[in-house]
């Protein structure tokens, strides 16, 4: 239930000693923390006055790293995580979780060990809705009734949410630094657009 490192070539869990005694060289890099790829699409589809728009971004190329169980917030403050479900409870958990055992007593040098490892970076590579668009034209005879030229009124869903991510864990990787992991909440707009 231990997380394991190497010093000196060999497996330890002299934690300290692992992180201040580890090269840079001796790092696991898994990509940049940007995207390297990214971009955004717009599609329109109209048909008899109705204009719908679907706006998508996409960024591939890049990792993230989640938060993991930190038992030293969870004890001192309550600060719990979804991971503490899946804890190393029993002599065999290996086969299933990466997750640590609770220790005691509690070791910070332990904590940041676990919290900066691999086992937490995940690809960022996901596909998402940014928002979808449904607007009518208003016929111009009835436009000019009102002393217009044109008259449009529309509806907007605003952060629609991701149609793809490549991490197993569900997770926005645009969202993980916040405390709870929440993307922004999807808004519903109506609205009227006038020409004169």
């Amino acid at each position: 239930g231990e997380p394991m490192g190497f010093l000196n070539g060999q497996p330890s869990k002299a934690y300290s000693s692992i992180i201040s005694g580890t090269k840079l060289t001796d790092l696991v890099f898994h990509g940049p923390a940007l995207p390297r790829y990214f971009g955004n699409m717009v599609n329109d589809f109209g048909c008899k006055g109705f204009t719908l728009s679907v706006a998508l971004s996409f960024k591939f190329g890049y990792y993230f790293r989640r938060k993991g169980i930190d038992y030293t917030n969870l004890f001192a403050n309550g600060s719990g995580h979804a991971d503490f479900g899946n804890r190393w409870k029993n002599p065999g958990d290996e086969q299933f979780t990466q997750v640590p055992s609770i220790p005691y007593p509690l070791s910070s040098s332990r904590e940041s060990f676990y919290s900066f490892s691999e086992e937490l970076i995940d690809k960022g590579d996901h596909i998402r809705i940014q928002y979808i668009n449904l607007d009518y034209a208003v016929g111009k005879k009835l436009a000019k009734k009102t002393g217009l030229k044109t008259l449009n009124v529309f509806a907007n869903l605003a952060n629609v949410g991701i149609i793809y991510r490549a991490n197993k864990h569900h997770l926005d990787p645009e969202y993980v630094t916040s405390s709870f992991n929440l993307p922004p909440g999807q808004t519903l707009a109506f609205g009227l657009r006038a020409g004169l």
